[in-house]
């Protein structure tokens, strides 16, 4: 349950082990790719079974090292990639063509049409097709052969993922790999698991970039990117629209990338299709930043596809829109939408150098918007991408390839909502900026996700990124000898203990208000008001009457006469102790669990992406069983008050009927929300949680210590119960009358619970008795 654990909770939250962003193309005829399909279900289900059983919480993604099993395969025959895209020199060519035929609007789809690198058969093989799986077929294999290496791969994979998960418990980072069978399939899996209530979709030409690159700014990381042929709907796109349900499907270009037909086939799927497009992509690309109210802009070059997709997540965690222009001169559309929005234009970005945009084509952007335009570039894309990088957040980090623009695109919309980059590489290696940022990085950064097979982007850079982000595994230091856990902090006659010296390590609490000052004396900087009767602990004690406290991490000084001995006899120290418990705690036998000490268990019903956590209801069922009192969670990727009531209305359907003798609680942490404002965030967590009150049910605000402290307006939450996580401290503080249960570690071994991968279970501390509290209120259902 901490920040990382829904993202991959989602992660990437969550995609699966299949999932694979490609270039393949597809057969054009949707009973040839059928047929295609079958022919390949049938002869690889064993191995796709395997590998769907492997998912992890890692970010339910799958592990890269599934690449390995192909090392030999990858000579067998030498599939040729440069038979699906161009090769770097004809894409020179072709793009030096393109920038002169860039003023002439009303050729530029047609110029596109160009982009298209390998002719379509009508009916391609099966081995053509398979070109980017991480599974290729032999061209002559018994059944006897091919079930043999099936067995053989799926012994190599098992020992892999254990390589995988030892890796993970000392502390590793192991790249996760997304890759799939094609991008059409890819993109619609991305969307299934993790745009999961999208009201809106996207469709785009999978071959054509030009109108596509405006994509980013009207998904905005809310709507995902499927992919479709000029005139053919690939089945994953048409069955994630239908189960969408959209409202509005939007199509990027003119008929020459989505014919009349494709969107006639589209209007039986949404009431509304909405075709965007221009007489070129400037025009489209203005025409899209027009639906957008941010007011700071980014631009990007239109002649190549790297610079607005690695700047798609920086435009967004700086609130700004991608406009596109040619790079010797201001493209006449985007010029016009800068003159008619001069007064309401904000921050003026360029992303890429000189060769991308010109330094006049800057000075002139100056003139037109009256603005100060800075740039970020860097000597080619791969470095250009480690300088948008820079500025964002770290814990996170995408790798795609810089050479063909539909892994970037798909994920996209995925890496706006996580506000993690986009890191471009070449196939084969690794550019020596991006191998810079990840070891200078390497503490901050905790999940590297590589998008692409390993045709896109091999396994030397996978090796690459491995390798660079190890880190030395420091001894494990003695454990200091646990203190006491204080109670529930009633009445301040009934804990202090005025006849006794305060030593090192004891918990004190104040007498009265005071203050808790920098350095020890009356003139030093304030650092934090403290009220009275709250508990602390002595890490120090000075000479001059004055000693060190700290609460919650918190640290400073203060008086020795502001504060008495606590007096933790009056009270029962913990009324229970219990594990939250997820999808990603695979086997757990609950009568076991409860034989070894465990009184509750508070389970995860569901986040905002994936909907209802697979696990729940079992889970529930066979707590209930056993004895074990039961609370819930439901994970939040809420960002505004509204989507907050939405999920708060998914999580009651989900509780349905069902009774809980815990509190059931908002958990709000992820990574995606911490530059939402303060105000903003208590605003959701108020609307969340009110919704469940006024249902009739108990619920509570679940947070680490850091967010509770920092990230919210706390005097307004004062009416709720705080679940809190602190790890890694003898006691958080957690019972004063702010807290009603501390998480006070992510790593304990309780038999009967399997761990979630990250080396334990969660477990917690409550100071409460909830099912007292709860069921004489006649609340959660009782």
């Amino acid at each position: 349950m901490k920040n990382l654990k829904d993202i991959a909770k989602v992660s990437f939250v969550a995609l699966s082990v299949s999932l694979m962003i490609s270039t393949g193309s597809m057969a054009q005829t949707e009973n040839d790719k059928k047929d295609v399909e079958n022919e390949l279900s049938a002869k690889y289900t064993s191995i796709s079974t395997h590998n769907q059983s492997k998912l992890t919480k890692k970010a339910k993604l799958g592990y890269a090292n599934v690449d390995n099993l192909q090392n030999e395969k990858k000579e067998n025959g030498d599939l040729n990639h440069e038979d699906l895209k161009s090769t770097d020199s004809n894409k020179d060519i072709k793009e030096k063509s393109e920038k002169k035929e860039a003023s002439e609007s009303t050729k530029d789809e047609e110029e596109t049409e160009k982009e298209v690198v390998s002719e379509k058969s009508d009916i391609k093989d099966t081995e053509e097709v398979l070109e980017d799986s991480p599974i290729k077929p032999e061209k002559s294999v018994s059944k006897e052969n091919s079930e043999e290496q099936v067995s053989e791969e799926a012994d190599d994979k098992k020992a892999q993922d254990e390589e995988v998960k030892a890796l993970n418990s000392a502390g590793q980072i192991v790249p996760t790999r997304i890759a799939g069978q094609n991008r059409y399939e890819s993109a619609a899996q991305i969307s299934r698991e993790q745009f999961t209530n999208a009201k809106k979709v996207i469709v785009v030409n999978a071959q054509k970039y030009a109108d596509a690159l405006s994509a980013t700014t009207l998904s905005d990381g809310k709507y995902s990117i499927l992919y479709t042929e000029k005139d053919s709907l690939p089945t994953a796109t048409r069955n994630e629209i239908q189960r969408l349900n959209p409202v509005e499907v939007y199509l990027l270009g003119g008929q020459q990338s989505i014919s009349a037909g494709i969107e006639n086939i589209l209007k039986k799927y949404s009431n509304k299709v909405t075709r965007i497009a221009g007489r070129d992509r400037y025009e489209t690309s203005a025409k899209v930043a027009a639906m957008s109210k941010k007011k700071n802009v980014v631009i990007a070059s239109g002649e190549n596809f790297s610079d607005p997709l690695y700047a798609s997540s920086y435009a967004y965690s700086n609130n700004a829109k991608i406009l596109l222009s040619s790079g010797k001169t201001l493209s006449r559309e985007t010029r016009d939408y800068l003159l008619r929005n001069k007064s309401s234009i904000g921050k003026v970005t360029v992303v890429g150098g000189g060769q991308s945009i010109s330094s006049a084509t800057v000075r002139y952007i100056q003139s037109v918007t009256g603005k100060n335009v800075s740039r970020i570039s860097g000597r080619n894309r791969y470095d250009g991408s480690v300088k948008v990088a820079n500025s964002m957040n770290k814990d996170k980090v995408f790798i795609a390839s810089g050479e063909d623009f539909a892994d970037a695109l798909a994920i996209s919309p995925l890496a706006q909502k996580l506000n993690a980059p986009i890191l471009l590489s070449s196939k084969g290696k690794l550019d020596t900026s991006v191998i810079a940022f990840l070891n200078n990085f390497k503490n901050s950064i905790k999940d590297v996700f590589i998008v692409g097979g390993y045709r896109t982007i091999d396994n030397n850079v996978y090796g690459t990124v491995q390798n660079v982000l190890k880190k030395q595994i420091a001894k494990p230091k003695p454990q200091p000898k646990p203190q006491p856990k204080p109670p529930v902090v009633k009445d301040q006659s009934d804990i202090i203990e005025e006849d006794k010296a305060i030593g090192l390590h004891d918990f004190v609490v104040a007498k009265y208000s005071t203050t808790l000052y920098n350095a020890a004396n009356s003139s030093a900087k304030s650092v934090r008001n403290i009220n009275t009767s709250t508990v602390m602990q002595v890490i120090n004690i000075l000479d001059n009457g004055w000693m060190q406290l700290d609460i919650n991490g918190f640290k400073g000084y203060a008086k020795v006469s502001d504060f008495g001995m606590f007096n933790p006899n009056k009270y029962r120290l913990v009324f229970q102790q219990g594990a939250d418990l997820s999808k990603f705690n695979r086997n757990v036998n609950m009568k076991l669990a409860k034989q070894n000490g465990m009184d509750f268990v508070i389970l995860k019903a569901g986040s905002g992406y994936s909907g209802e956590d697979p696990k729940f209801q079992q889970n529930y069922n066979n707590a209930k069983a056993a004895g074990l009192n039961v609370g819930a969670y439901w994970y939040s990727y809420a960002v505004n008050v509204e989507e907050a009531k939405e999920e708060a209305v998914r999580f009651m359907k989900i509780l349905g009927k069902k009774q809980f003798e815990y509190p059931v609680y908002l958990d709000f942490e992820d990574p995606s929300q911490r530059k939402i404002p303060k105000k903003t965030k208590t605003d959701m967590a108020i609307a969340f949680m009110s919704i469940l009150e006024k249902n009739g049910f108990y619920t509570g605000l679940y947070s680490s210590a850091s967010w509770i402290n920092n990230q919210f307006e706390r005097e307004r939450l004062k009416e709720y119960d705080v679940w809190i996580a602190h790890w890694h401290v003898t006691n958080p503080n957690c019972f004063t009358p702010d807290y009603g249960m501390w998480q006070f570690t992510n790593k304990s071994k309780i038999k009967g619970v399997s761990d979630t991968g990250e080396g334990g279970v969660d477990m917690n501390y409550s100071y409460k008795n909830y099912p007292k509290i709860i069921k004489n209120a006649k609340l959660n259902n009782f």
